[in-house]
């Protein structure tokens, strides 16, 4: 085995001991690679959900029988029999990856076995993001960059092919919450697409967009299901297509607040009781820079109600004026953060 791979197999083997358990089973390797970020991020690339896994691998091996005497022992306990056999599947593996020295089992190759293990793989099936919605914004941006005899795909296609495809992400009900016409923008944006001579991205890769939406996802915190919703909030804060936006005469902060909140962002000109509301895109750090700025909270008190707002998903912040709410819906302009922050009575 490779150094990686021999590290990786040891820390099973710690794994099994700390639990108390007389072997070490294919779980724990699960759990030790869990754990390692070079082996989450090579999961992710396989559009797994490493939490949904570990939540699985951690149920079956609290099933485990566990010993003190096991955990008190200075040796580690022996591999299983069907973790030998997965050390078999590795170097059957590993004959295939004939660029690698013979023999030489890296962490590929026992990622790979892991993926092949009977109840592991089913697990892991178990466990994997549904990435189709992803590859089919992809195709259907194709085919709007096609039906223009463009060849290359950029986000303005996708743009374009998010608004006029009828399913979630109904990015066409966020153009009608925000008060726009949903044919009047398509058009308009279609006539900035066919002028020449404008400027725009390539639309990444469904490889690429499916690791981007894995990292949001995670980064999400309580979400579990893989979803366009991040690669859509991209989309919106992405100049290119701001630029697009604004030229269809669309406020992309306005759409951007419609599609996170189903609701247009408010207006109302008073102070009151501020309510912060939680949402997966507006980052920790800006909500400090908010509650800091325009609500004049030292950086302490500005941490605890961060994270008071994020726990209960909404909190009222403080008696505030007219001036330190429109700061902070400014703010929230500003950085493209849909930030959602009412006034009560």
């Amino acid at each position: 085995m490779s150094p990686e791979a021999k590290a990786l197999v040891e820390r099973a083997k710690t794994e099994a001991h700390k639990r108390g358990h007389a072997e070490v089973l294919p779980e724990h390797l699960v759990m030790a690679l869990l754990g390692a970020p070079a082996g989450v991020t090579d999961l992710s690339r396989r559009a797994i959900d490493s939490r949904r896994l570990r939540a699985e691998m951690e149920r079956r091996l609290e099933e485990v029988p566990a010993r003190q005497a096991y955990r008190d022992s200075p040796s580690t306990p022996p591999l299983s029999s069907r973790f030998e056999e997965l050390l078999r599947i590795a170097h059957r593996q590993r004959r295939l990856l004939h660029f690698l020295p013979y023999g030489d089992v890296s962490e590929a190759t026992l990622i790979t076995a892991l993926l092949e293990e009977r109840d592991i793989g089913e697990s892991v099936k178990r466990s994997a993001f549904d990435v189709a919605p992803i590859v089919r914004l992809r195709e259907n941006a194709r085919n709007v960059a096609r039906g223009y005899n463009h060849r290359n795909v950029l986000v303005d296609h996708a743009l374009i092919a998010l608004i006029m495809e009828g399913g979630p992400p109904a990015l066409a009900d966020a153009l009608r919450v925000a008060g726009y016409d949903r044919e009047k923008v398509l058009e308009s944006l279609e006539r900035r697409v066919r002028a020449r001579g404008y400027v725009s991205q390539r639309l990444a890769s469904p490889q690429q967009l499916v690791l981007f939406s894995i990292v949001k996802t995670i980064a999400a915190g309580g979400r579990v299901e893989l979803s366009l919703d991040p690669i859509v909030i991209d989309f919106l804060r992405n100049e290119y297509l701001r630029k697009s936006l604004e030229a269809a005469d669309v406020d992309p902060f306005a759409l951007l607040y419609a599609y996170v909140h189903g609701r247009p962002p408010p207006n109302d000109a008073r102070g009151g009781r501020a309510v912060f509301h939680d949402d997966d895109y507006s980052t920790q750090e800006f909500v400090v820079s908010v509650l800091k700025e325009a609500f004049g909270l030292d950086d302490d008190q500005a941490k605890k109600t961060m994270l008071a707002v994020h726990e209960a998903g909404s909190a009222v912040v403080a008696d505030a004026t007219a001036a330190a709410v429109a700061r902070a819906r400014a703010m929230a302009r500003e950085k493209l953060m849909p930030l959602r922050v009412e006034v009560e009575e």
